[in-house]
C-alpha cells in the first residue's frame, strides 16, 4: 500500500449511496465517479484527500460512509473500499479524511486506466436512423458528411473518454467522433456525465462512454496510453 497510495497520486471515489446535497434522481444523473488527490498519508494509515469538486460544488462525503477508491498508480489502477473517517476546512482548502477498510486490489480492467492528453477531435449528435442502427442492430451505419463541431479531448481510456466542447449535448446523447491517437479513430459514443467548464463558464465538460467499438481499435487506445505512460516515465530524472 506504501507504494501505491502516496501523496499526489490521483484517485476516485464511487459512494455507495446517493451523497448529501443530491436527491436520487439527480444523483444517477451526475457523474458516480468523485476525482480528487491524495494530500498526505498520516501515521496510522489515515488516507488524507482533498474534497472532490464536481460542477463548482463541494460534494460533501458523510462521515462513516463507505466508498469504493480507485488509485491510479504507475503500474495500473487499484481499488479497495474506504470509510470515510472525517472532513475538514485548513484554510481554504476542504479535506477528507478516510482509513483502508479492505485490501487493495489491482484492477485488472485495463480499458479503465485513463490518460491525461489534450488533443482535438470533431463530433456531432447522431440522429434517428443513426441511434436505431446503433442501439438496436450494434451497428454504426452514419453519415460522413455532415457538419461536425470542435471539441477537445481531456483524458481517454479504453472504455470512453472526457472532453471539453462549447456545444450543448444532453446525457443520454449519442455522438459520432474523430480524432487522432496514434491513428485515425471514427467511433460513437454515448454522453454520461455534462458539467460547467471550470475555466469556461459558457462551455462544457463531457464524459462519454465508448459503444460498439472494435475490440482492434479499443486495445490500440490501450497500447498507446500504456506507451505513453512508459514513455513519460523513462523521461523523469532519477529521484
Amino acid at each position: 500500500m506504501k507504494k501505491i497510495l502516496l501523496p499526489g497520486a490521483k484517485i476516485e471515489l464511487r459512494p455507495d449511496a446517493e451523497m448529501e446535497g443530491h436527491e436520487k434522481e439527480e444523483s444517477q444523473l451526475l457523474s458516480k465517479f468523485y476525482s480528487s488527490k491524495i494530500s498526505d498519508i498520516k501515521e496510522d494509515g489515515v488516507i488524507e484527500a482533498y474534497m472532490p469538486i464536481e460542477q463548482r460544488r463541494l460534494i460533501m462525503f458523510s462521515v462513516d460512509s463507505v466508498c469504493t477508491l480507485y488509485c491510479y498508480a504507475p503500474s495500473g489502477i487499484y481499488q479497495g473500499k474506504v470509510v470515510i473517517v472525517n472532513r475538514y476546512k485548513n484554510g481554504e482548502v476542504y479535506f477528507l479524511l478516510m482509513r483502508l477498510v479492505s485490501e487493495l486490489k489491482k484492477n485488472q480492467r485495463r480499458e479503465y486506466f485513463r490518460y491525461e492528453i489534450a488533443i482535438p477531435m470533431r463530433d456531432r449528435k447522431m440522429e434517428g436512423k443513426e441511434v436505431g442502427w446503433l442501439t438496436k442492430r450494434n451497428v454504426i451505419n452514419v453519415d460522413d458528411f455532415v457538419e461536425m463541431n470542435n471539441s477537445r479531448i481531456i483524458d481517454i481510456s479504453g472504455g470512453g473518454l472526457r472532453f471539453s466542447a462549447g456545444h450543448l449535448y444532453n446525457v443520454g446523447d449519442f455522438i459520432y467522433c474523430k480524432f487522432e491517437f496514434g491513428k485515425h479513430f471514427a467511433a460513437c459514443a454515448k454522453i454520461l456525465d455534462r458539467e460547467i467548464d471550470p475555466g469556461d463558464p459558457e462551455g462544457y465538460w463531457y464524459r462519454a462512454e465508448f459503444m460498439c467499438m472494435d475490440g482492434r481499435d479499443r486495445e490500440d487506445i490501450i497500447s498507446k496510453i500504456f506507451q505513453a505512460q512508459r514513455s513519460a516515465r523513462s523521461r523523469r530524472p532519477d529521484r
